[in-house]
């Protein structure tokens, strides 16, 4: 180690780098420091950006929030009014129904009166007419002639009689 000359192997390195490193901070301090402010400026204006963008998409979330709410309880307020006017519409529509159904059952009975009183009349014109063919049949096997026009002036006079 006797070899090694102090000033020049060690001490001039070391003032060489710290020299080195002297002149470099000094060149080189303001460009950093600007890049360093410059990044720094940048990173606060991404900050602010996205805390204003946070701040601004919690309203809106908050505004959705209360425009749901508000359309859930529209949506519930139109849900009760529309059973209800459909409950009334139902009541109405079986209210209609057991009046026609009524009508129809009135009608039903007056068809089957006429009717009824129609197939009475026809068996009685059918009656009438048996009635009559027979009568006819038994004055004729029964009776002379002579007898039979007395019997039937007699009879008509009595019929006449008896529509009156």
């Amino acid at each position: 180690m006797a070899d090694v000359n102090w000033l020049t192997g060690i001490i001039f390195p070391y003032i060489n780098f710290i020299l080195f490193v002297f002149l470099l901070w000094r060149v080189a301090r303001k460009p950093a420091h600007a890049a360093a402010e410059k990044r720094s400026n940048e990173y606060k204006y991404l900050y602010e950006k996205s805390a204003k963008e946070y701040n601004e998409a919690k309203e809106r979330l908050e505004s959705l929030k209360s425009k749901y709410n508000s359309l859930e309880r529209e949506m519930k307020s139109i849900e009760a009014t529309a059973e209800e006017v459909a409950k009334k519409q139902t009541d109405l529509l079986l209210q209609e129904a057991e009046k026609i159904s009524q009508a129809l059952e009135a009608d039903a009975q007056n068809i089957a009166r006429r009717e009824a009183a129609r197939a009475k009349q026809l068996l009685q014109e059918e009656l009438w007419v048996k009635a009559k063919e027979e009568l006819l049949d038994r004055v004729r096997s029964e009776f002379t002639v002579k007898k039979q026009k007395e019997y039937m002036w007699s009879s008509l006079a009595d019929v006449k009689s008896a529509e009156k």
